[in-house]
């Protein structure tokens, strides 16, 4: 279920992207399915995807899904991907299932409001940009060394922390300081060998 993933933040973009091209050629109850079938979708995902995460062991609480390596430069290869772990799930879940049961209220509530299309279309940009946002973290460092401005070597470095990085900085000692915010989370220091 993981591999659908991507779906979580696409869906909603193709309901916005159905909303303002067919928007306001569209009749009351078209804009209304066009709205919300997107977020219910997206928020089906969601919940399927939070179940097979629950369902796996603790210490390997965390996904990552890459849709495509946007370069190559030698050994450099950036991806471009989602990563879910348990708070970026929760976070899943709570932007996707509110703006549900919002856009099922707002079907009745704004019934007669001329910005109709437009509101549905702006919720489903809403749901598809949050979801992206908040799935970036690699949870992992590599250091790099350079020459002449291109990459020679990687080393990466905590690979087994399993634990999403909420920051790092060095330090006036000289060592980088590593603080995750999984639970527990943790403050380490990384010192060369």
């Amino acid at each position: 279920m993981v591999r659908w993933l991507w779906l979580v933040p696409a869906t909603p973009v193709a309901g916005f992207v159905a909303l303002v091209i067919a928007g306001r050629r569209s009749g009351r109850v078209a804009i209304a399915i066009l709205g919300t079938v997107p977020v219910a979708v997206s928020t089906a995902v969601a919940c399927l995807v939070g179940a097979r995460l629950i369902a796996s062991p603790v210490e390997t609480r965390s996904f990552t899904q890459t849709l495509w390596t946007w370069a190559r430069i030698g050994e450099f290869a950036p991806t471009i991907g989602f990563r879910i772990d348990p708070l970026s799930l929760v976070m899943m879940l709570v932007v996707t299932g509110v703006s549900l049961l919002i856009l099922f209220y707002s079907t009745a509530f704004m019934e007669g409001d001329d910005g109709y299309a437009r509101f549905f279309a702006y919720m489903n940009l809403f749901v598809g940009s949050m979801m992206q946002g908040r799935t970036r973290a690699t949870g992992h460092i590599q250091r790099v060394t350079f020459t002449n401005g291109r990459p020679i070597q990687r080393e990466p470095i905590l690979t087994d922390l399993h634990q999403r990085i909420r920051d790092v900085r060095p330090g006036p000692d000289g060592f980088l300081y590593v603080l995750t915010d999984e639970n527990p989370g943790a403050l380490l220091r990384i010192e060369p060998q």
